[in-house]
């Protein structure tokens, strides 16, 4: 397959368009949700039946992608 330069220039276009330079303001909810999960296993507490997306913080509630991601 053959791909012409201004496909090329395109592509990277539009890779630029959704990417950014700096990871400042995205966080991880998932890991923190694990992490919070192995703490309470770790000083003891039942987790049973517990799942990371059911962890009361409000900082873990499911987020649309565009949320997730801090996109604009």
């Amino acid at each position: 397959m053959d791909v012409t330069g201004d496909e090329v220039q395109a592509a990277v276009a539009l890779a630029d368009s959704m990417t950014t330079d700096t990871l400042e303001g995205i966080r991880d909810h998932y890991r923190d949700a694990v992490e919070e999960l192995l703490a309470a296993k770790a000083h003891g507490e039942r987790t049973h039946g517990r799942t990371v997306g059911e962890l009361s913080s409000p900082d873990n509630q499911r987020q649309e992608p565009e949320q997730a991601f801090g996109a604009q």
